[in-house]
């Protein structure tokens, strides 16, 4: 008799279940001379490595931090007494030696503006009791093709180039440029590319600031043009605000009809009464909806006139206390006499 043969079983797989890391990491990664590949974007790192002397302009990064496909890491610590000392004892000894080359003019007149601003920095420490910090600032653009990524570099180096930043692009050195931007990475080039800059200098690199106007009893009006809310109250007495009056200025077009009409609602929302002078008849439509009266005084229909003797209440009586006193004369003379006495009060 034929023997049966055993059907062999197909070998079983070992079952792995993947960790956080495994389910995270990209699925490739590799590093080119001046971007690298990560996952299905393409990505590079550049560094800022020069940085204006002065400049009067807010949160200068602001544009990049909000533009889509960039990030920024800043690394900052603080400079120690020994450290400071040094620092400024070494720019102002090699502010001065450059200064007396007289071979070469540039140099001698770069140096003295060099040292002007060591002693505008020193005495502004001094001042305000403000720290130096060691600062470095790292950029990753991140695209879903190459020609997106160069469309990116371009822009953000055009928004560099306004704000007087310049900047390294790290290449060959992309790989350390990805330890540094890492959510949980760290400064690899050390002091390479660390500037000691004062503390309120460091805190206008941050792309994000503050400025607006914010009272507890206030209602909102829109936002300025760093992004801040303004929500004000007029009859709030502050150091900028020491009357309730408001001027809007623009050029056409740019919604000083609009402020205003929204101005006018808050008020009336308030529990306030509004009286508006309209040549243009702009807020006719506004006046209607909310149950407000239209009086076209050019039609000749309507008159003005605060001379004109008018009877405010027929049944007068100097015993009606709680009524004005206008209304509590008997005659129309005497009404208007005591109307006239409030109106130029």
């Amino acid at each position: 008799m034929a023997r049966k043969r055993k059907r062999q079983s197909p070998p079983q797989e070992d079952v792995k279940i993947k960790d956080f890391l495994d389910m995270i990491a990209p699925g490739i990664i590799k590093f080119n001379t001046d971007h690298f590949l990560c996952g299905n974007t393409y990505r590079c790192v550049w560094v800022l490595r020069e940085y204006p002397t002065a400049t009067e302009e807010q949160a200068i990064l602001r544009h990049l931090g909000e533009k889509d496909g960039v990030t920024l890491r800043i690394y900052t610590r603080q400079v120690t007494a020994a450290e400071e000392k040094k620092i400024i004892h070494n720019a102002a000894n090699k502010n001065r030696m450059d200064k007396s080359n007289t071979n070469d003019l540039q140099q001698t007149v770069t140096a003295e503006s060099n040292l002007q601003d060591v002693v505008t920095l020193v005495s502004s420490m001094h001042r305000n009791r403000e720290p130096l910090l060691h600062c470095a600032v790292f950029l990753e653009l991140t695209a879903h093709d190459p020609d997106a990524l160069k469309l990116l570099q371009t822009d953000v180096l055009t928004e560099l180039v306004r704000s007087k930043l310049n900047v390294d692009r790290l290449m060959l050195r992309q790989r350390e440029g990805f330890l540094a931007v890492g959510p949980a990475g760290y400064n690899v080039f050390a002091s390479q590319f660390e500037r000691v800059l004062p503390a309120s200098s460091v805190a206008n690199l941050y792309p994000f600031n503050y400025s607006g106007k914010t009272d507890p009893r206030g209602f909102y009006l829109g936002r300025d043009k760093f992004g801040s809310n303004i929500i004000a109250d007029f009859d709030k007495r502050d150091d900028d605000k020491t009357n309730a009056n408001v001027l809007i200025l623009g050029n056409s077009g740019q919604g000083k009809s609009y402020l205003l009409k929204l101005i006018l609602c808050n008020i009336l929302e308030s529990g306030k009464s509004v009286l508006c002078l309209d040549p243009e008849h702009e807020y006719v439509e506004l006046a209607e909806n909310l149950g407000g009266c239209f009086i076209d005084l050019m039609s000749g229909r309507y008159r003005i006139n605060p001379l004109e003797p008018k009877t405010w209440d027929e049944g007068g009586s100097p015993e009606d206390t709680d009524a004005p006193q206008a209304f509590r004369q008997s005659t129309k003379l005497s009404q208007h006499i005591s109307f006239l006495k409030d109106f130029f009060r």
